[in-house]
């Protein structure tokens, strides 16, 4: 069974839990149910829904902010020395 969707908290009123989640059921009406004493209510008339929705506080989506991707600064890799390297002329290690 798919989950539903979340569309407010309010107080439990059988333990004070300030987090209790309000959703709707497949008629329309909302219901209310609390994840710390798992206390249920689900209203017979829609008088006792609306009085639901106007206990409850709405919960908010916000935007996840766009990502920014920083361009990596390019790579300089020095240049490579020749395999063959002849020592400079005029420059002897023997001479020390």
């Amino acid at each position: 069974m798919a989950k539903r969707e979340l569309l407010g908290h309010a107080k439990c009123p059988e333990c004070g839990f300030d987090l209790a989640e309000v959703k709707a059921q497949k008629n329309g009406m909302l219901y209310r149910w609390c994840p710390d004493c798992e206390a249920q209510f689900f209203p017979r008339k829609a008088a006792a829904s609306d009085r639901l929705r106007a206990q409850m506080s709405p919960v908010t989506v916000t935007e996840p902010e766009p990502v920014k991707k920083d361009e990596p600064a390019p790579v300089t890799l020095p240049a490579p020395e020749p395999k063959n390297k002849k020592p400079s002329p005029g420059f002897s290690l023997g001479a020390l």
